[in-house]
């Protein structure tokens, strides 16, 4: 597997051989973003955060859900979560 790395300013694209793809997750986002995200937290607001991962109930921390293709992903706050909403991707992404 090769990986596509791209430096910033200009910089070349550098292909590399990695032997095991990165896992990312959530929480990685929120890093990058610098926002806050846990059981009682999302971003600048505070409350009970309840998850959704394609559709179910996601009860561990909300940083580890994994990020993968057309993981459908719903953060709530608050105590009156409507539940999951339906999503369809667009043909072609």
């Amino acid at each position: 597997m090769l990986l596509l790395v791209t430096f910033p300013h200009g910089g070349r694209d550098h292909p590399r051989r990695v032997t095991q793809p990165a896992r990312h997750t959530l929480g990685n986002y929120f890093d990058i973003w610098n926002q806050p995200l846990s059981t009682t937290q999302l971003g600048p607001t505070h409350g009970q955060v309840t998850a959704f991962v394609d559709g179910q109930p996601f009860t561990g921390d909300p940083r580890s859900i994994p990020l993968n293709a057309h993981t459908l992903i719903q953060l709530d706050v608050g105590s009156a979560s409507p539940g999951p909403q339906p999503f369809t991707f667009p043909a072609g992404l």
